[in-house]
């Protein structure tokens, strides 16, 4: 799961949080004004909460979970509650008792060399343990440069290999790998784990349906079990919140999940 947001309403500084309020209002959305101010208070849980609930869909059948955070600093294309929140740094911690924790680096980070070692420094503080897996956020990379500093940093995998606009498999495998650099003709030692399907893509790109992404999808795990490959299927915490537009989403990925398992 890629932890893009962290919580919805919780964690966030009061200025900015303010400052949504009175958008919503604006925008004549006082449904969300009111849900923000009862999940502010304590009167109902933040929809994107959800560590949980992937803890307990994943206790069975599930060879791996990894949690990948986006900590980056807030930019116009990173929304994640950020490190200083006493709340995200604890979330963290607790997901780390029961899941791999990743870091998702954020999506300047192709852009600034040492930007993905400044976000990785600061998730090992709060673990206090190495970061050895990866995912790019948007799967936004720059070959082989990101490959480089990845590996660079002492990330042993890399999760980005796949496509975000359909499903299917984007190097032509199911089967992690070890990176090759054509251009310094070198195999790495980095290991590139294939994505067979994400959410967003199937949402958002592919316009399906929960429904028709489970058919779909059951169709793909049956095809990597022929050959005795690795499923890997990437989550994002808004779609198994089964909250607003996502609603939904939680039973399919649940219903994905007991299809590979079976």
């Amino acid at each position: 799961m890629d932890v893009d947001n962290g919580f919805k309403y919780l964690g966030r500084e009061g200025w900015r949080t303010l400052g949504a309020a009175a958008r919503d209002l604006f925008s004549g959305r006082a449904d969300l004004v009111r849900e923000r101010v009862q999940t502010l208070t304590g009167k109902r849980p933040d929809p994107y909460d959800v560590y949980e609930c992937l803890k307990a869909m994943t206790r069975e059948g599930v060879d791996r979970v990894i949690v990948n955070f986006l900590v980056a600093p807030r930019g116009p294309k990173d929304h994640a509650v950020g490190l200083r929140s006493e709340l995200m740094r604890t979330r963290i911690q607790e997901v780390a008792q029961w899941a791999e924790v990743g870091i998702h680096p954020s999506y300047g980070s192709s852009d600034q060399h040492g930007k993905t070692g400044s976000e990785m420094t600061a998730l090992t503080k709060v673990l206090d343990r190495p970061i050895t897996s990866s995912r790019q956020h948007f799967l936004r990379m720059k070959l082989p440069n990101t490959y480089r500093e990845l590996e660079a940093l002492g990330i042993q995998e890399e999760h980005s290999m796949g496509f975000a606009d359909a499903i299917g498999f984007r190097a032509g495998t199911c089967t992690p790998f070890n990176y090759y650099d054509a251009l310094a003709e070198r195999e790495t030692k980095l290991a590139i784990v294939p994505f067979a399907v994400m959410d967003s893509a199937m949402a958002y790109k592919l316009n399906w349906t929960p429904e028709e992404a489970v058919r779909r999808t059951t169709a793909m795990v049956e095809t990597v079990k022929r050959v005795g490959g690795t499923f890997s299927a990437v989550w994002h915490e808004r779609f198994l919140s089964d909250h607003g537009a996502e609603r939904g989403w939680r039973q399919a990925i649940g219903s994905i999940l007991q299809a590979a398992r079976s």
